[in-house]
């Protein structure tokens, strides 16, 4: 590990230890959901490693503002993918059992449907309508 990778490493330790439970109380509050919370508290940590260089703050304001637009964002992106599987798993229902594609397909065509919708996301809002 190289010393740069060092440092970011142990900044995000850092920001972990201070902020970790007041984030994951943050998103409880607003999913209601403690295990959801836990993984995207997770995710927002480790959305701050893949960055190339280090995010430094220069007080705790900043950085649980930093962490917490983070966390909302990714909140709304499980939000979106909810909404896919709801949709997804209501066509599915409508099929007659026998005639319903394979676990295997279902689970492709819910990763491509999750694939579109993040395509259709990034596109001006006038296109992606």
């Amino acid at each position: 590990m190289s010393s740069a990778q060092s440092v970011i490493n142990h900044h995000v330790q850092v920001l972990y230890s201070e902020h970790h439970n007041w984030l994951k109380g943050w998103l409880s509050q607003r999913l209601g959901n403690s295990t959801e919370a836990a993984d995207l508290t997770q995710d927002t940590f480790l959305r701050l490693l893949g960055f190339p260089s280090s995010r430094h703050f220069s007080s705790s304001d900043q950085a649980r503002s930093y962490l917490r637009a983070t966390a909302k964002n990714l909140c709304i992106d499980l939000w979106r993918r909810k909404e896919i599987e709801k949709a997804w798993h209501d066509t599915l229902s409508s099929y007659p059992e026998e005639t319903a594609p394979s676990a295997e397909r279902q689970v492709a065509v819910l990763e491509a449907l999750e694939e579109i919708n993040l395509m259709l996301s990034e596109l001006p809002a006038k296109a992606a309508k």
